[in-house]
């Protein structure tokens, strides 16, 4: 439709560009029909130094939405068309390092994994942004963040994290709670479940719902079963997990979460829940990567119909769940590797 004389105006790509970047958190779905839209609508008219700068922040932020929905070789042809684009800007040099910030994030993702290529990219970002524009440094230094929590470090991810928080208070107040959740993160993954961490996630879920950032509020949600795991309270967690696994839409992220609250229902001896939910989550799994398929998508399907069948002979222990999920957390941050059954199926 948008292809319509009549839509070929500036105002309205503008426009929707506006309504994507605010559905990112809310529904990316969404997100991603409206900024298809947005640049549909720039590639088909002519272009000034306005429109370029436009068109090139249209391409660049359709990248990011299509990268958190795992959609690479999409998020890969958007930041080609952005770099395209970038020449024709009013300040192609800043707009060639955000591209490379882009293309660090990308090379981050599991199912690319190209560790080196991304610090690369945030090295040359870095000596443009600290020459021509020092305040956008903040997205090198949480990319680098993300490559040091994604590679295991998570003690020298944590000082960086630490640093952004204190630096996202002179920042708009969205960016500053993405902050806090990156380092809410990182601490749960170390196996804090200190009083402050836990205000920190009560924190994050009022501000986000105050927002209507339906992503992050499941984000919140899920860090706090996590907390309530590691202090033994897995009725409460598996409440907490249900709750962000029925806001959080995301199948990928929904499964994960799925894994960590059939783990609460065993460890709270609620056997038959867990082997249901086992059942159902293997066969979301098993449906993701038949309609997305990836690498990662495959190997977590693989994994779940593992635990479908072990849930099947009612031989799922908390333990193993424990051990499975560690895999696939494993894979969806890191390079995927086989996987390869704690304990063939024949001797359950």
């Amino acid at each position: 439709m948008v292809r319509q004389p009549k839509y070929q105006r500036p105002d309205l790509a503008r426009r929707l560009l506006s309504l994507g970047q605010a559905a990112r958190w809310r529904d990316p779905r969404l997100a991603i029909d409206l900024l298809k839209s947005s640049t549909t609508i720039l590639d088909s008219i002519p272009s000034g130094p306005e429109e370029s700068d436009l068109s090139f922040e249209a391409w660049k932020f359709f990248s990011l939405v299509l990268r958190e929905s795992a959609r690479y070789l999409e998020a890969g042809f958007a930041i080609s068309r952005a770099e395209e684009i970038a020449a024709a800007t009013r300040e192609p040099e800043l707009a060639a390092a955000s591209i490379a910030v882009s293309r660090a994030l990308l090379y981050a993702e599991p199912d690319v994994s190209r560790p080196d290529e991304a610090a690369a990219q945030l090295d040359f970002a870095q000596q443009v942004f600290t020459r021509r524009d020092p305040s956008r440094m903040y997205a090198v230094l949480t990319t680098r963040a993300f490559l040091l929590f994604r590679s295991g470090a998570l003690a020298e991810a944590r000082k960086v994290f630490d640093e952004l928080v204190v630096a996202s208070l002179g920042m708009d107040y969205e960016t500053h709670l993405d902050a806090l959740t990156n380092l809410a993160w990182v601490r749960i993954e170390m196996g804090d479940a200190s009083a402050d961490v836990e205000a920190t996630v009560s924190h994050l879920i009022y501000e986000n719902a105050a927002r209507g950032r339906t992503v992050q509020i499941a984000s919140a949600r899920w860090m706090s079963g996590r907390l309530k795991m590691l202090r033994g309270r897995y009725a409460a967690g598996v409440e907490a997990f249900r709750s962000a696994m029925a806001a959080i839409g995301d199948p990928d992220a929904s499964i994960r979460i799925g894994m960590d609250a059939v783990r609460a229902l065993l460890l709270a001896e609620r056997d038959d829940e867990a082997w249901q939910l086992a059942r159902n989550l293997a066969t979301r799994a098993v449906a993701l990567d038949q309609r997305e398929p990836s690498r990662r998508r495959a190997l977590t399907a693989e994994v779940l119909e593992y635990v479908r069948e072990a849930a099947s002979r009612r031989m799922l222990t908390s333990d193993l769940v424990a051990e499975l999920s560690s895999y696939i957390d494993r894979i969806t941050r890191q390079r995927p590797v086989d996987f390869v059954p704690p304990m063939p199926l024949t001797t359950m």
